[in-house]
């Protein structure tokens, strides 16, 4: 896929948390096949299918509701075959959607030639479209015998800030997907690595009964839940101007993940795929436990350096990132 159609998935990434996402399709030379349900309902995929020229994307969108946040949080690992588990919440919200979704594909592509399908997405979204790929490869054959106009696809995955999602019984279990999937990551996005390490609860709870902050990061991941997540300049500047118990809740539980992936305890959710990170000086592949490091240590920072890591997640992010590279 070349650099322009990069840029359009990112930017549809970004369209599809907002009510114009058709608009922005028809701008963008697309044409909008099935826009996302109405109604946010957890353990369910939302997403939508575009069409541009011959090739067919599906747009899975991120967190962007309290209902989402309950997806987010049913992390622990499922099995989906002899050697792969992935995240639970996220693979019920998948495997929920998939029927219809390949019904749709399959009439769109009704008469085409080994037709080319995009499945993409930020943040949650960008993790179930790993995670649909995934499902889709798994059962190939009944893919193959009840979508005939699927037969001969080609598909490809592209993330942006997505979460890890796969997790392995033994190195090298997830390599059928390493040519399919290409993640891109902004240097001090927290999401790409929260899930990288599995931590006790001891820990987890130690680390913010110690900082007394429980009542009041109660209260701000309530509010933050329930605003949505589009990442424009009035959502930062809401952020800014909150309460200071809101802010410093907020930043304290950037400051706990950090901790987390200090405190290793057992193993984790692993990288699949390509990793290109979007650095200020152009994009540069990361290679395998390189993409979990950061560009600096993090350390104890200030208010200003967790805020850009909470930043550094916002979709418009990405869609500057890919215009950059």
């Amino acid at each position: 896929m070349g650099l322009s159609n990069l840029v359009l998935l990112s930017v549809l990434s970004q369209a599809v948390y907002q009510p114009d996402l058709q608009a922005v399709t028809e701008r963008n030379g697309c044409s909008l096949l099935r826009a996302p349900p109405r109604g946010e309902r957890a353990f369910r995929s939302h997403y939508a299918i575009v069409r541009r020229g011959a090739d067919l994307i599906v747009v899975f969108r991120g967190t962007n509701s309290i209902k989402d946040w309950v997806t987010n949080l049913y992390s622990g690992p499922v099995r989906v075959t002899d050697r792969l588990y992935a995240h639970r919440g996220y693979w019920e919200a998948v495997s929920w959607e998939m029927h219809p979704m390949l019904v749709s594909l399959s009439n769109a592509l009704a008469g085409q030639t080994n037709p080319r399908i995009y499945l993409t997405g930020h943040s949650k979204g960008g993790g179930e479209a790993i995670l649909a790929y995934l499902w889709w490869t798994t059962n190939a054959h009944d893919v193959a015998n009840n979508f005939p106009g699927l037969r001969g696809a080609r598909v490809s995955v592209v993330t942006f800030g997505a979460p890890l999602v796969v997790m392995a019984d033994e190195e090298g279990a997830a390599s059928g997907m390493e040519t399919a999937i290409v993640n891109y990551v902004t240097p001090l996005d927290i999401v790409p690595k929260c899930l990288a390490r599995r931590t006790s609860w001891r820990i987890r709870g130690s680390y913010l009964e110690s900082l007394d902050l429980i009542p009041t990061f109660l209260n701000a991941a309530w509010q933050a839940a329930s605003t949505p997540f589009l990442g424009g300049k009035a959502a930062i500047e809401a952020f800014v101007h909150s309460t200071p118990s809101v802010r410093e809740a907020i930043v304290y539980a950037v400051a706990f993940h950090l901790e987390s992936l200090r405190c290793a305890k057992g193993p984790g959710f692993v990288p699949v795929g390509r990793f290109v990170e979007l650095a200020q000086d152009g994009p540069r592949d990361l290679k395998g436990e390189a993409m979990l490091a950061w560009a600096s240590s993090p350390g104890r920072l200030s208010f200003e350096g967790l805020w850009e890591m909470i930043v550094a997640h916002y979709p418009a992010r990405y869609v500057e990132g890919m215009g950059r590279a």
